[in-house]
């Protein structure tokens, strides 16, 4: 995946190894767009439709109109403000696939969002990614513990989540770097071996956990996705296939976890 700033937009583009139109079903339906980006969506086909993305109550819920639809090649969809034009195109045996998102304010504000929105997208596209390449047709099912409001710097809070009494980081390898195998020893005793996709401390760090049968975990830390004050520690597991029970264990545990690191 390749992320290209400029003013006022974000530009950031991947290569799934799939048909256009399962990649199209996976940003213009409710059911694609649930295995791999928002944890519930709702979806009217269509120019003046609308696509609703939610996350969990608290966290970060809205609705998007459709102001293009070509499919399976064009999509765009407008909010607050805000837009991303999605472009797909063929590519070898798969299909490219591009979002801008634009409408940052040319501000300190602005800048700060257009950097977390950056890195939103390295997360999302290789959510995307996953979902169709190793999970295809699989439900998703998601943990999303997370503690907002916290008056720290970053990389406090990001000492913390990655330490010995909450998320207990560790790499064989030393210093982890993507494409090493990192272990979680967390606080909650599990013990898990995953490979390193994304390390951008104290932003965040996505993993690839074997013993969850490919689970994607992100680790984050950015201002509160619903708004406020401070920042939030989250920890997202998206778990694909019959897990809904296991994602529910997972989201008590380490909910737990998290809020007696963090307090």
């Amino acid at each position: 995946m390749t992320d290209t700033r400029k003013a006022g937009t974000i530009q950031a583009e991947t290569t799934v190894h799939a048909h256009a139109q399962a990649v199209w079903d996976a940003i213009a339906t409710a059911e694609g767009l649930k295995r791999w980006f928002p944890i519930d969506a709702r979806a009217e086909p269509g120019v003046g439709g609308s696509i609703w993305y939610s996350w969990g109550p608290g966290a970060c819920e809205g609705t998007a109109t459709i102001t293009a639809w070509d499919p399976p090649r064009h999509l765009k969809i407008e909010y607050g403000g805000m837009s991303d034009d999605w472009t797909l195109e063929p590519a070898g045996n798969g299909t490219a696939a591009r979002v801008v998102s634009a409408g940052f304010a040319d501000s300190e504000a602005g800048r700060e969002q257009a950097a977390a929105v950056e890195r939103g997208w390295r997360f999302e596209l290789a959510g995307l990614r996953h979902a169709l390449e190793r999970h295809a047709g699989k439900p998703r099912h998601v943990a999303f513990p997370r503690v907002s409001g916290l008056r720290l710097t970053r990389q406090e809070v990001w000492g913390k989540l990655v330490g010995p009494t909450c998320m207990g980081l560790g790499s064989r390898a030393g210093v982890p770097r993507p494409g090493s195998v990192v272990q979680f020893v967390t606080g909650a005793r599990d013990r898990l071996e995953a490979d390193l996709l994304i390390h951008d401390p104290p932003n965040e760090l996505t993993a690839l956990v074997y013993d969850w049968d490919d689970a994607l975990v992100r680790l984050r830390v950015d201002p509160p996705m619903a708004g406020g004050e401070g920042l939030e520690a989250s920890v997202f597991v998206a778990l694909h296939g019959d897990r809904a029970a296991e994602a529910r264990d997972i989201e008590a545990r380490w909910g737990d976890l998290l809020r007696a690191a963090l307090a």
